[in-house]
């Protein structure tokens, strides 16, 4: 199973200007913190609605099944209980079947936000049985809880790629809607790139062709770019990501800068975060998302603890005098 991708849910302007006040803090081993779910939650997506939080991931074997989009919900705080209620999209569209090497449906990296109408949209990757390789699909619901209904048709799939996968949301405020994904050639999700396309109002179709973003073209990428994350911060959209294969002990998140949400962008040197930031007591970190709460940014990622791919949630600062991120 790959990582997940994920995105921006509610509106950035105050939320920014709060944590823009915040100077970066160094992470170290001595505060490497505990997961905010104690069970595997890959590829986390947070949506923030209400005084509620709502997690979802990467289908996931619960003691009643395998549960294609775990959902959980957390009251005023991510760092408090957060509650199972299910599966957010107990039903497939038709367009989906097992992957022929698997078995398994491939429902991957939801994301989920809120409409204009106030109804919500989630995105998800799930394999294509036409041609055996992986879609982006959408649903959408009135609640985020759900249960989302499918869109019978998937929103991107090119017959071309090996994969289409980890999609995120961005919308520019009273402005255009935009899609981010991870597309790749090859097996295990090499010769990838982050690909940019604008999407309709309501989100269930791509309006606007797709423009390749980032490519894997550092050495410690080993091929593999993915996890998508789009935010505008101040006057510069910023596009994290996460790289090399998931589960290789070099999975690492970090970011890009641009004047445009289509690029050109520029990659930061070194890492955000890595399995080094907490002295490797969080392994792979990677499959991040973004959330803007009232106490300023917070960035949700997994890392394999050996208990599986947990969810953790950690400040994510800004520096006052440059703009760069750092997590707290």
């Amino acid at each position: 199973m790959p990582p997940r991708s994920s995105a921006r849910k509610i509106a950035l302007a105050a939320c920014f200007a709060v944590a823009g006040l915040v100077l970066p803090v160094t992470a170290s081993a001595a505060t490497a913190p505990k997961p905010a779910i104690g069970a595997a939650f890959p590829d986390p997506d947070v949506l923030s609605y209400g005084i509620s939080y709502y997690a979802y991931s990467t289908n996931v074997g619960y003691s009643d099944g395998v549960r294609n989009v775990p959902v959980r919900q957390a009251s005023i705080t991510m760092d408090g209980q957060w509650t199972d209620r299910g599966d957010a999209l107990p039903n497939l569209p038709g367009w989906v079947g097992r992957y022929q090497g698997t078995g398994s449906y491939n429902v991957w990296a939801p994301d989920v936000s809120r409409r204009a109408d106030g109804t919500f949209i989630m995105y998800f990757a799930a394999n294509n049985k036409a041609d055996n390789h992986q879609c982006i699909g959408a649903a959408t619901s009135w609640t985020p809880l759900g249960p989302f209904k499918p869109v019978q048709k998937p929103i991107v799939c090119t017959r071309s790629a090996f994969e289409e996968i980890d999609p995120a949301t961005f919308d520019e405020f009273l402005g255009k809607h935009y899609l981010a994904y991870k597309a790749s050639t090859g097996p295990g999700g090499t010769n990838a790139r982050i690909y940019v396309a604008e999407v309709s109002a309501d989100g269930l179709r791509v309006t606007g062709t797709p423009r390749a973003a980032l490519a894997a073209d550092r050495p410690e990428e080993r091929g593999v770019i993915e996890a998508p994350t789009l935010i505008k911060h101040g006057f510069t959209y910023y596009l994290f990501y996460s790289a090399a294969p998931f589960n290789s002990g070099h999975y690492f998140v970090n970011y890009a800068t641009a004047k445009s949400p289509y690029g050109p962008y520029t990659k930061a040197p070194g890492t955000l975060l890595d399995g080094n930031t907490y002295g490797m007591r969080l392994p792979d970190p990677g499959g991040q998302d973004i959330v803007s709460t009232v106490l300023g940014d917070r960035i949700v990622f997994h890392a394999d603890t050996g208990k599986g791919r947990q969810m953790f949630v950690r400040p994510l600062n800004w520096n006052l005098l440059n703009g760069h991120p750092s997590i707290g």
